[in-house]
């Protein structure tokens, strides 16, 4: 590493070479004179031996303090100084300017030896991120002085807050590290409950009350792994998610991670499995509560990967709606429902079949041609088919979702609202909808009979939808006592495994065959 001269005065530790000469030059001609001057004062006659000694010892005495002050001094100072500068280039590299506080680079470092250290011992590690929250507005509207004020103070609760032997770093912006060696996930997640509630409190800058928040994500070690740049890429996606899930802090989960290798690797075999045509279908029945028959099916997708295993919709779903693969899923399975709908027209047992699109598909403008499109391919007629699409789907972009749900609806389908219940929509944008249905979300219906709060709520949905001339689904069905309760209070259909768990083409085709010859 180079390191600038900053003594003052001098470029070099070594004086000239003229300095050199004279100074020599005027030690001799001292020392000359002096023994000269003794020569000549002294009573008595001295030999040629003693004026040679008396010479040396002039030279002596004279030349080494010269020496001393003027050259060994200069250089030490100089030495010294660079030394200083040395030390402190190191600590400018290794520390941040406003906070003091050690860097990414200390960081990392300290981080890999703990991750060493850990691996060798056993010893749980955890790794952590702070993101203080606020500062963009404290600059725009006070300053940036202030705002550095802030941070600065944000930065003396956050090392306050952990031992001595814990590692806190300034990461960059507005994150600060945090490596604490030899803890369990208990008393860490305690310590971080601490630091949110101190970084909180106001802060006093400039004669003004300011207050910041934060969110706090944390990895450990092993448990997530021991690779140091990952384990602070972890940390800091728990951050973000406990951003977005509006809570203090979060502790690394892999299911919350749109970047999991897990997520990169189902992403890259679900286009394999769309394209080699290995996903499948299931049908769960829905049963008319009215005179318990199968009055239809919910088609849903199935996948189970050689190495991944069995993998829910509720993981391989979003993923595909995250990375733009889910147009080409809902295609897929669309083409495959219309073939079975097809099976079952063919064997004289024509039933309405219920498919789900997501958000992103009701927000294309291209939706309902494409339907329309596999629908004449397949020849299935219009009121064998039945769309749902969930409560928040119809909320977003509504304009656009209402154009495409009316032209799906003029093409002689029917639609249903999904997951009624959980969602945000009015009245009157209900009224709006040219829906026929509404499906009750299981959250509700599962445990109904024991569950007094939910009672009056599932009521009144069902009597709202009625007097809106909907029908009523109810998901989550799992006990007579449900199906009493609902069969009492109008529901019209409900599905759910006290009924039938979802069923594959060649059982379903048997259901509905049972069914057929009971009614002959």
């Amino acid at each position: 590493m180079t390191v600038p001269d900053t003594t003052t005065g001098r470029n070099s530790g070594f004086p000239p070479p003229s300095r050199l000469l004279l100074l020599t030059a005027l030690s001799v001609l001292c020392g000359e004179a002096l023994v000269m001057t003794l020569v000549v004062l002294l009573p008595w006659e001295l030999s040629p031996a003693a004026i040679v000694l008396m010479d040396a010892l002039a030279l002596t005495f004279i030349l080494l303090p010269a020496l001393y002050f003027f050259l060994y001094r200069p250089m030490a100072d100089y030495r010294e100084g660079k030394r200083e500068a040395e030390a402190e280039a190191v600590y400018q590299m290794l520390h941040d300017g406003l906070t003091g506080l050690p860097n990414r680079t200390v960081f990392e470092d300290r981080l890999a030896q703990e991750v060493s250290r850990a691996q060798r011992s056993g010893a749980s590690s955890a790794v952590v991120v702070v993101e203080v929250h606020g500062l963009t507005q404290i600059n725009d509207t006070v300053g940036h002085t202030v705002g550095d004020e802030v941070l600065l103070e944000a930065a003396r609760r956050t090392r306050a807050q952990f031992r001595a032997s814990d590692t806190v770093a300034r990461l960059g912006g507005n994150e600060f590290g945090v490596l604490m060696p030899e803890v369990d996930q208990a008393p860490a997640l305690k310590v971080l409950e601490q630091l949110l509630l101190r970084l909180k409190r106001p802060i006093s800058a400039s004669g003004l009350d300011l207050g910041i928040d934060a969110t706090i994500g944390v990895a450990f070690c092993p448990l997530h792994g021991a690779d140091p740049a990952r384990l602070v890429q972890f940390a800091d996606t728990a951050s973000r998610a406990a951003k977005r899930n509006q809570r203090g802090y979060c502790v690394y989960n892999e299911e919350n991670d749109p970047n999991s290798m897990r997520k990169l690797k189902m992403l890259t075999k679900l286009r394999e499995a769309i394209a080699s045509d290995s996903t499948s279908l299931v049908f769960q029945p829905k049963w008319s509560l009215s005179d318990s028959r199968c009055e239809s099916a919910e088609v849903l997708i199935r996948w189970t990967d050689p190495e991944l295993g069995p993998v829910s919709p509720a993981e391989f779903v979003p993923i595909a709606e995250q990375n733009g693969v889910i147009k080409t899923l809902t295609m897929w399975m669309l083409n495959k429902a219309f073939s079975q709908s097809r099976e079952l027209i063919d064997a004289g047992l024509p039933t309405r079949l219920a498919l789900n699109l997501s958000v992103y598909d009701v927000q294309d403008e291209n939706v309902a041609d494409r339907i329309a499109e596999l629908q004449s391919r397949w020849a299935i007629p219009s009121a064998l088919l039945e769309f749902e699409i969930t409560e928040t789907g119809v909320m977003t972009q509504s304009d656009r979702v209402l154009k495409n749900l009316e032209r799906l609806s003029a093409l002689g389908f029917s639609l249903t609202i999904d997951d009624f219940g959980t969602g945000y929509s009015s009245f009157e944008y209900l009224s709006m909808l040219p829906v026929q249905s509404v499906k009750i979300d299981m959250c509700f219906v599962r445990d109904l009979p024991t569950n007094a709060k939910h009672q009056p709520i599932v009521r009144a949905m069902i009597d709202l939808a009625h007097a809106l001339g909907l029908k009523v689904v109810a998901e989550g069905v799992e006990d007579a006592a449900t199906v009493s309760l609902l069969r009492a209070w109008g529901c019209d259909i409900a599905q759910g495994f006290h009924f039938a768990r979802p069923l594959a083409a060649d059982a379903f085709l048997g259901l509905l065959r049972e069914q057929s010859v009971g009614d002959c």
